[in-house]
């Protein structure tokens, strides 16, 4: 056992930070722990899955996962490519890695989610102001640089279209992904599901976005928490933590 942060966990492996090593976590009765890469640092990690990999970051290191083994990304070989960065958030979407850097996101090149192209103006967008959300839905991306929530529509970075959706933002950590919810009687395919600083949202396919709280929740002021979705039976529950 452990002090575990940062936890994450897909159909086959739990990952977190214990003591600042990249571990997984074997769900036994003591959850015995495997580390897969030491001295990771104590920053807030955040991950991806693609295919048969997740990817991860926390601010000063960036890899993968792939059979249960942590790798570096390779140095790239070709001209105008460089390793893509750590950040604090990482997602993929339509066959491209997207990492947030303050207030940058940098995607790498298509289909090939290790290298970037290191031109000024060939991969990322810059946002006012370091960015709290960045999740994928279907046919786009939600991001938030904690002023607004933004709906970025489109399928590759070159033909996105900012949508401004609320005039106010998403509270850093508490962003999931949902799938398959009808809310309200509209039926949200793939979505996220956030805590702002208006209340709990949803935003799915297509730009559909619902505040559910707004009108009759007021909650306390806060600058960073955590979120998790979970099914007991058949009552679907967000569990945030902020501060």
């Amino acid at each position: 056992s452990g002090s575990f942060k940062s936890v994450w966990s897909n159909d086959s492996i739990i990952l977190a930070v214990d003591n600042g090593n990249l571990v997984r976590v074997i769900p036994d009765t003591t959850y015995t722990k495997t580390v897969l890469k030491v001295n990771v640092g104590n920053y807030s990690m955040d991950y991806t899955e693609v295919g048969s990999m997740v990817y991860y970051t926390n601010d000063s290191i960036i890899g993968y996962i792939q059979n249960y083994t942590a790798y570096e990304l390779p140095e790239p070989t070709h001209t105008y490519k460089r390793k893509m960065p750590p950040g604090h958030i990482i997602d993929s979407y339509r066959g491209r890695l997207y990492v947030a850097v303050d207030n940058l996101i940098i995607y790498s090149d298509p289909s090939n989610y290790n290298h970037y192209d290191d031109r000024s103006d060939k991969s990322f967008y810059q946002f006012s102001q370091k960015l709290t959300m960045m999740r994928s839905v279907s046919d786009g991306i939600w991001v938030s640089d904690g002023n607004i929530i933004i709906f970025l529509s489109g399928n590759s970075p070159d033909k996105m279209t900012r949508n401004v959706i609320a005039g106010y933002g998403a509270i850093s950590g508490t962003s999931v992904k949902i799938k398959g919810k009808f809310v309200n009687g509209v039926f949200y395919d793939n979505a996220v599901m956030f805590r702002s600083d208006n209340g709990i949202c949803i935003g799915g396919n297509g730009g559909k976005f619902i505040n559910l709280t707004e009108d009759r929740l007021i909650l306390s002021a806060a600058s960073i928490g955590a979120g998790l979705a979970i099914t007991e039976g058949e009552i679907d529950k967000y569990i945030c933590i902020t501060d």
